[in-house]
């Protein structure tokens, strides 16, 4: 299957597994890149948000995590994380602590294993489920 035929493919299976992204992921422009994303992300674009998908770095992956990744950027615009950007400083220290927040509700087989995961902070004690402004502080103690 081509990268097209994969992310339909991951697009149905997330809807069918869990019916409530399928309105969000149905709603979201998306673009194919080479190098301007490393993985995948989302971005504002105006009031809308675009779904961005480095094609080499999808087409690595296990279908499991095809639907993990979608679900994981979904997330983000759930969490309010593209329009609370702004008010952080620290963007690189946002990033792990948003990705920290959101990755607990999903799967862990669904994610790579690269992803930013509580257990990988075990020595700063975090909590479960505190929300992204606790994991930046907390984060940035450290």
């Amino acid at each position: 299957m081509n990268k097209i035929e994969t992310l339909a493919k991951a697009s149905k299976d997330l809807i069918l597994k869990e019916p409530f992204y399928g309105l969000l992921l149905m709603s979201l422009n998306k673009r194919w890149c080479k190098k301007s994303v490393p993985t995948a992300g989302v971005c504002l674009k105006g009031i809308n948000y675009d779904r961005i998908i480095n094609e080499e770095f999808w087409e690595s992956l296990p279908a499991i995590q095809k639907i993990g990744i979608l679900k994981h950027e979904l997330l983000h615009i759930g969490f309010f994380h593209l329009t609370d950007y702004a008010s952080y400083k620290d963007k690189g220290l946002l990033n792990i602590a948003m990705d920290l927040e959101i990755n607990q509700y999903i799967d862990r087989t669904w994610l790579p294993e690269k992803g930013c995961f509580l257990d990988n902070f075990s020595e700063l004690n975090l909590e479960p489920k505190k929300g992204t402004r606790y994991y930046y502080n907390k984060l940035k103690e450290e």
